[in-house]
This record gives structure tokens, C-alpha cells and sequence, in this order.
């Protein structure tokens, strides 16, 4: 069974359509980080990939990490990705403080956004730790000549 969770229902009905196509389908609902449509204790598995920094500021991190752990099962594993410090997005970025960076790039479409991000993987893993066991942080760093992907994966389980 397949499931997903994107802001813009728009898109949950765009990917539902093309996942028809394909002979597949899924249950996509609209929501975010910090509000998953989907009761407590529901997921063997959850995987987010690069939205957590969408959040912007330590409490909404904290928030969405705690609802990540609320839909899992217990024994669940999370899986996730979110940008580090080296990541494209923040070349020129201004800094806010408080792990917070907004992109100002003048060729980036998220201009404008403030992205959370930081500095290290053990700063990471004291986010998760206090909501999962078994947590691990590691990091990849894909150079494309002029834009580099910078990114911490995280993995947990829920007790």
C-alpha cells in the first residue's frame, strides 16, 4: 500500500493520476510536516524527503518531528533527508540566527523562503533522539560542477 502527503492538493491529484497510469494507485492527502492526515500509530514506514527544512524555525522542526513519530507504529522506522550547510541553496543565503537561512538567490525559485539548517550531524541527531532510538545521521554531498547537493539523511525508530 501506497500513501503520501503533499501541501497543494493539486499535486496529490496530479500524482495520483499519473501513478493510474501506470497501473498503480495511492492514497495521497493534503497536508504537511507538522499536520499528517493520517491516524496515530499508522506507518511501518515513513520517508520525507527534502521538506524538513521547509519548516524554518526550531519549534516547527521540533513539531514535525514529534508528528513524524505520532503516525509511525511503534518499532516504525523514519527515513529522511533535509539540506546542509554546504548545500547550493545557500550560496549568498542571509543568515537569521537560530539555524535559519533565507535564500536569496536571484536564479532560485524558493528565493524569498527560510530554510532551516544544521550545523552538524550531532546537532541533527539531538533533534531525533529525544523522539526515536537508533538514530543515525550521515551525509552526502553530490558535486555538479556549479551546484553542490549537500544533504544530512536521518534514520530512527519509533520505541
Amino acid at each position: 500500500e501506497l500513501y503520501g502527503v503533499e501541501v497543494h492538493k493539486e499535486i496529490c491529484l496530479q500524482a495520483a493520476e499519473r501513478l493510474k497510469k501506470m497501473g498503480y494507485s495511492a492514497d495521497l492527502r493534503s497536508g504537511d510536516n507538522r499536520n499528517i492526515p493520517f491516524p496515530d500509530n499508522f506507518f511501518d514506514y515513513i520517508a520525507s524527503w527534502d521538506v524538513l527544512h521547509y519548516e524554518g524555525q526550531e519549534k516547527n522542526i521540533i513539531e514535525a518531528i514529534a508528528e513524524y513519530k505520532r503516525v509511525l507504529k511503534p518499532g516504525g522506522r523514519l527515513f529522511l533527508s533535509t539540506v546542509a550547510p554546504n548545500h547550493s541553496i545557500f550560496r549568498n543565503s542571509k543568515s537569521l540566527g537560530n539555524h535559519r537561512r533565507e535564500i536569496v538567490r536571484e536564479d532560485e525559485f524558493r528565493k524569498g523562503q527560510v530554510f532551516f539548517c544544521v550545523d552538524g550531524p550531532d546537532n541533527l541527531k539531538l533533534y531525533f533522539s529525544k523522539y526515536f532510538s537508533d538514530v543515525l545521521v550521515g551525509r552526502a554531498k553530490l558535486d555538479y560542477f556549479i551546484e553542490v547537493n549537500d544533504t544530512y539523511i536521518v534514520t530512527g525508530i519509533k520505541e
